[in-house]
Order: C-alpha cells, then structure tokens, then sequence
C-alpha cells in the first residue's frame, strides 16, 4: 500500500504515513471498496438484513406463527454475522470503526428497553452479538495496532465502557438498597402486626384465665349458699374481646367419612353465656330481662310526665286545693319512676 500524498509505500496497519504524516485514506488506497472486512461491506449487509427483519413482521393473522418463525430467524441472521464478520489486521480502520458501532449499537439496546417479551429476546441476541464483535475488536487493534492514533482511539472506547460500568453498578447499588430498604419496612410491619396480635392474643388468654378463676370462686359461693356474693362475682364475668376462643361451642361429625367441623366461642359470647347461666341460677333477673323493664319503666316514666302536664292544664271541674293535691301526688309518681330507671340502668 502507497501513501495517498507522497507515495512512499506504507505498512497496511498505518493510520498516518510514516513519511509525511497524512492520514491514511484506505477507501482510496485501496481500489477494492468493498473487500472483505471492509466497514461499508459490513454496513451495506446489516442494511439488507434489518431490511428482511422489518419485512418479515408485517403479515398477521392465518400466517402469524410462520412469520413470527420467519422473523426470529432473521433476526438470529442478523445476529450470525454480526458476530462472524471477519476483522481484518490488514484494515484496522474498519475494524476501530465495527468497534465504535458496536459500542453504539449496545448503548441503544440496552437505553431503548423492548415492547414485549418476544423483541426483549430478540434485542438480547443482537446485544450479545455486538458485545462479542466489540470483544473480537478490541483484541485485533490491541494485537496489531501499534500506530499511536488507534491506541488512543482504543483506550477511549475502553475508557467510555468502564464509565458505562460504572453508572450500572451504581445503579445496581441505588436499586438494591431501594429493594432492601422496602424489604426492611415490609418485615417491619409484619412483625409489627405479628407482635400486636400475639400481644393481644396473649392479653386475652390472660383474662380468660382470670375469669376463670373467677367461676371458681363464684361455685364455692354458691355452695355455701353465700348467694350474694356469688352475684356480686357473676357480674364481674365481662371479656372485652371478641377473636375466637379456645372454649368449643359446636362440632359436627359427619358418618361414613368422619369429618368434625368445630366451631368456638368468642371470648365475649362464652362468657355472657356464662353470666346469663349463673344469674338464671340465682334467679337473678339476666341482662335480656333487666332491658326489657328499663325500656318498661322509660315508657311508663314519659306517660306520667305527660299526664302531670295535663293535670296542671286543664280544670276538670276540680277546686284548686283538689288541684294542687292531684298535682303532688302525680310528681311523687313521676319521681318514683325516676328512682327505678336509675336503679335499672
């Protein structure tokens, strides 16, 4: 090969002549544009087969699975000779050329992301194709690329993917404390939850069992005939809490294939079923009936006031000492009634 300038024959490799100093123009140099391990051949091929990609993906309907079929293999072409285009140590330039499109071509995979699963795995195997052929670049001008131009055009793609490197494993990092920073919160509030709940579990089993001890002392007292005191106990036996307890209510048994079905108690019911048995016992009016004449004695409360106002209206024919007498004996009703609604309640 001969310099374009001077004409002096230079060494094939050589970016600038080693004479004048004129760059190389190699389309020049050399006749044969389009020989092999030329950049424009490459080009011009990986036109025709994006052409033959975009073509393949334009049919639906009945020949959907032919063309999709059609479509991966193009694709998969595509990625072929990406990755077996051979790089020539005769024409560095091309090869610093392939180098600095494939470091392009990765950049635009991985910035543009895919619309669907199936061109996510396309972009892959075209991403793995370039990152193959700019490993095979590298190599080639690091073996053979003694010229100081192609060093500093190497070390500059060199320096562009560590700074790539760089940003993803910052972002790596970002993402990852993000990941463990939400992990930390969602275990926090499970145990939280987990916590508060064996917390009120546990509270409530507590009182359950005093209550307990509780019944105990409310038998003695009845077999001692010490009924009030027992009453006096049995009205104490309130559990707030209304989660199932361990004290059974029902179980069904089915023949042939046994099967229980268990059901229990909240501890609110069982216990309210406790006290309405034990005032029964007593015969102590339960809680049901001490309602029903509170909601009696209101009734007969409002109908008292209302006939103390009717007295103080009209005269029914009375002297006004038959009045005023009328008048005090209905407010001792009204207030009688008084006294036994606040008794009730």
């Amino acid at each position: 090969m001969n310099c374009n300038k001077c004409k002096n024959p230079i060494d094939s490799s050589s970016i600038h002549c080693e004479w004048c100093g004129t760059k190389v123009n190699r389309e020049t140099a050399n006749s044969n544009l389009g020989e092999i391990g030329s950049y424009q051949e490459f080009l011009d091929s990986l036109n025709k087969l994006d052409k033959l990609i975009v073509g393949s993906g334009t049919v639906y309907g009945a020949m959907k699975n032919i063309l999709f079929k059609s479509k991966f293999d193009s694709v998969k072409n595509k990625a072929d000779y990406i990755k077996n285009y051979p790089l020539s140590n005769n024409n560095l330039e091309a090869v610093l050329q392939i180098a600095n499109l494939s470091t392009t071509s990765i950049q635009e995979i991985e910035s543009n992301g895919s619309a669907s699963e199936t061109e996510e795995e396309q972009n892959k195997m075209i991403k793995r194709a370039w990152e193959t052929k700019l490993k095979n670049s590298l190599s080639v001008l690091d073996t053979y690329g003694k010229d100081e131009f192609i060093r500093k055009e190497v070390k500059k793609i060199r320096d562009e993917l560590a700074k790539r490197e760089d940003k993803k494993r910052a972002k790596r990092k970002v993402n990852f404390f993000i990941f463990g920073f939400f992990v930390i919160i969602i275990i926090g509030v499970i145990s939280f939850f987990v916590s508060r709940n064996n917390r009120i579990g546990s509270e409530n089993q507590e009182i359950d069992k005093r209550l307990e001890l509780l019944e105990d002392s409310v038998n003695i007292y009845i077999n001692q005939k010490n009924e009030k005191q027992a009453e006096l106990l049995v009205l104490k036996l309130n559990h707030p809490a209304n989660e199932d307890s361990p004290h059974i209510e029902a179980t069904d048994t089915t023949i042939g294939n046994t099967f229980y079905t268990v059901k229990y108690y909240s501890f609110n019911d069982y216990w309210k079923k406790k006290k309405e048995e034990y005032l029964i016992q007593l015969n102590i009016p339960n809680a049901k009936t001490l309602e029903v004449e509170c909601d009696q004695l209101q009734i007969e409360l409002e109908a008292a006031k209302g006939k103390l106002e009717d007295i103080k209206e009209f005269e029914f024919g009375r002297t006004k000492e038959g009045k005023r007498r009328q008048i005090a004996k209905q407010k001792l009703v009204v207030e009688k009634l008084k006294n036994d609604l606040n008794n009730c309640n």
